[in-house]
């Protein structure tokens, strides 16, 4: 019998003709045809031969999401959605190759209800693409959580799905910073000599959001390894072997663009959830790390002290004092807003129309993802234009699901912070209980912000999501006795 694909005289060489092939087949179609789909097609292949590349890219896949997408009516279709599939695609065939049996995490306990209220919720909503839409957003949510831990099952698994995160958030904050160095941005975004860094995700808050979804870890990662490094001291030391030193360099780089990026935003919310976060972080990571918060503690009193003797520019010492002024709750329709009011005028309008929905409805509330398309019959005079959310994410869900849909939604909270504690306690290897410390911060920095946003948009639910799987996989990776006494990547 003639040997298959003799043609090539060796099966080896197949591969590169049939992607010769479709290269000049593509060639022959219009760039803006053809690159994407060389794209894809490219992506796909390194998907099938190696399936942990696409899981590795899933720690971008919130900044990917805000580069380009596919509108489909209120549906948009990202970069990030296409990564997912081949993700997903790429770890089924592996697992269907290695024989190796799916093993869902119990915090999916918590996000499997809280979607089936909201598949429920769709029997009394409005708008039918704006409830698919926020459906997806939750569903996406759990896979993470199921797919990470599933890719990343070894130490060096983790590390590069921590360095691919860091450098997604190094290029972030580099293009917030030009853009707040060299005034790029709308009008509307300028802040004094400045303009508000928005990055990927032109809107300054997105953009604080996921800066602040980076620089905890990064922040973790560089203060654990310098720490290791020390102690290991000038010879090969067992700290100096687990945590290499690259991962120490590129975490401090990146602790120092995002810290620098962050307040480039001038978003309050994400400055009070950032301090939320250290300080759990701190509460987690023992006692070495109080040096590094009372360190930070003074200088933040000294950026205070410079702003009360006129020495910071008025916009960022404005900015600071109004934090105290504008987070207050009061009735915005008795209010008359000014320029510097505005925005907190602006939020307590939606707070107070989410709450007219709540009470509305206070134990089915209105349907997922239903907060704009009821918002007429609630919203407070003149503030008829909806911002796409209630601006305060656990308002937006007592709206939308009612008491119940609040109450599934803690618990799934809680149920992430507990994921993440168990493997901050299961995790003796340095750089894996970095990590872990790292992912609480992110968690409580959220959990705080959301209160005045909401940072499960532009792709930044599907981070958070692998972020969780993160956690899970730190605790499986620590638990595990298969690992090198070295953890060899």
């Amino acid at each position: 019998m003639v040997a298959p694909f003799t043609l090539f005289g060796s099966s080896r060489l197949l591969w590169p003709a049939i992607g010769i092939g479709v290269g000049a087949l593509l060639g022959l179609l219009p760039w803006q045809v053809g690159l994407p789909l060389s794209l894809a097609g490219s992506a796909l292949f390194l998907s099938i031969a190696r399936p942990r590349l696409a899981a590795y890219g899933l720690a971008v896949a919130s900044p990917l999401a805000t580069v380009a997408e596919l509108r489909l009516g209120v549906i948009g279709v990202t970069a990030a959605d296409g990564l997912i599939v081949l993700a997903l695609a790429g770890l089924l065939l592996q697992v269907a190759r290695d024989r190796s049996p799916l093993a869902p995490p119990w915090v999916l306990a918590g996000v499997v209800p809280f979607l089936c209220l909201a598949l429920l919720s769709t029997g009394w909503i409005v708008s039918v693409p704006l409830a698919v839409k926020e459906i997806v957003r939750w569903a996406q949510f759990g896979l993470m959580i199921a797919l990470v831990p599933t890719a990343l099952v070894r130490r060096g698994h983790a590390l590069r799905f921590a360095a691919v995160l860091l450098g997604g958030g190094a290029i972030e904050g580099i293009l917030g910073a030009y853009q707040f160095a060299f005034r790029v941005g709308p009008p509307s975004f300028e802040v004094g000599r400045f303009f508000r860094a928005h990055g990927t995700y032109g809107q300054p808050n997105p953009f604080a959001g996921y800066m602040e979804m980076v620089l905890p870890i990064a922040l973790a990662l560089a203060v654990a390894g310098a720490l290791a490094l020390v102690r290991a001291g000038a010879g090969p030391g067992a700290a100096a072997a687990r945590f290499p030193r690259a991962l120490v360099v590129l975490a401090l780089s990146v602790a120092t663009i995002t810290g620098a990026a962050l307040p480039m935003s001038y978003s309050r919310g994400a400055w009070i959830g950032l301090a939320a976060g250290l300080v759990a972080m701190v509460l987690f990571a023992g006692r070495r790390a109080i040096g590094v918060v009372g360190i930070a503690a003074i200088a933040a009193l000294l950026v205070g002290s410079l702003g009360l003797v006129d020495l910071l520019p008025a916009s960022v010492s404005d900015r600071i004092l109004s934090i105290t002024r504008s987070f207050g709750v009061f009735d915005a329709r008795r209010v008359v807003p000014t320029a510097e009011s505005w925005a907190a005028v602006e939020r307590m309008a939606h707070w107070q129309a989410a709450w007219g929905m709540f009470l509305s409805q206070p134990l089915r509330g209105v349907g997922i993802g239903q907060y704009v398309a009821v918002y007429a019959d609630y919203h407070i005079v003149p503030w008829a234009n909806p911002l796409g959310h209630a601006h305060n994410y656990y308002l937006n869900v007592l709206a939308e699901l009612g008491v119940p849909g609040l109450m599934l939604y803690l618990g799934m909270l809680a149920g992430m912070v507990a994921t993440t504690v168990r493997a901050i306690g299961a995790a003796h290897d340095p750089v894996l209980r970095a990590l872990a410390v790292g992912i609480l911060g992110v968690l409580v920095a959220t959990a705080v912000h959301n209160v005045f946003d909401n940072l499960y948009v532009a792709g930044m639910n599907v981070h958070l999501g692998a972020l969780v799987g993160l956690a899970v996989a730190v605790g499986r990776i620590s638990r595990r006795v298969v690992d090198s006494p070295h953890f060899a990547p």
